[in-house]
C-alpha cells in the first residue's frame, strides 16, 4: 500500500448546484454537486484535504474564478496543489518539507514548466487534458507517453470519489449504460 492510498473519509461536505431547470425538464439533473470539501486519512498516518469548486463568480467579472486544490500533509512536511486541472491560470505546487531539526524549507514552482535541460512537450498554456489527450495519441501509435496512468489507479480515484459522495449523503452517480455497438 502506497503512503498516499486513502484509507477513509474523515469528512465531507458539499454545496449543491441549483439548476435553472426544475424536476420533470429534460435538463434537471438531481443531487450535483458545485462544491465539494473533503478530507482524507492516508495510510501512512498523514491527511489529505481537497476542495473543488467550479462556480464561483467571476472576478472583476471576467476572469474565471474557481477553487480545485488538494493538501496532503505527513511526518516531515506537506503539499499542496492549487488548480492542477487549468495550469495556465493560477497554478502552483508547493512543498513544505522539515528537517530532522523541524526547520521548514519551501518551495513553490508550477508543475508544467520546463526542467532545465529537458524539452518541453506542448505548451505551457495547455489544460492537463490537452496533455491527457496527447499521451492517448501517443499510446494509440506506440509511442511512450511523458505520462501515463494506469487503469486500476484511475478505477481506485473513481472509488474514492464515489465515497466522498456517499459520505456527503448524494450518493453513487448513475451508472453509465453505454455500449459499443
Amino acid at each position: 500500500m502506497s503512503s498516499s492510498t486513502p484509507t477513509s473519509v474523515t469528512s465531507a461536505t458539499y454545496e449543491p448546484y441549483i439548476p435553472k431547470a426544475k424536476a420533470g425538464d429534460p435538463n434537471y439533473v438531481p443531487n450535483v454537486d458545485r462544491k465539494v470539501t473533503a478530507a482524507l486519512s492516508l495510510s501512512n498516518g498523514g491527511a489529505a484535504t481537497l476542495e473543488v469548486d467550479l462556480s464561483a463568480p467571476p472576478k472583476y467579472g471576467i476572469v474565471p474564478n474557481f477553487s480545485i486544490w488538494f493538501k496532503a500533509e505527513g511526518e516531515r512536511g506537506s503539499v499542496e496543489m492549487n488548480n492542477f486541472v487549468m495550469p495556465t491560470l493560477y497554478h502552483s505546487i508547493t512543498v513544505k518539507v522539515k528537517d530532522e531539526k523541524g526547520k521548514e524549507s519551501v518551495r513553490t514552482e508550477k508543475a508544467y514548466k520546463v526542467k532545465e535541460g529537458k524539452e518541453l512537450k506542448g505548451e505551457e498554456w495547455w489544460s492537463t487534458y490537452r496533455y491527457q489527450l496527447d499521451a492517448l495519441v501517443d499510446r494509440i501509435r506506440g509511442r511512450e507517453p511523458e505520462s501515463w496512468v494506469e487503469e486500476e489507479d484511475c478505477i481506485a480515484t473513481m472509488e474514492w470519489i464515489e465515497k466522498i459522495y456517499e459520505k456527503i449523503g448524494i450518493g453513487a452517480r448513475p451508472r453509465s449504460t453505454f455500449t459499443l455497438a
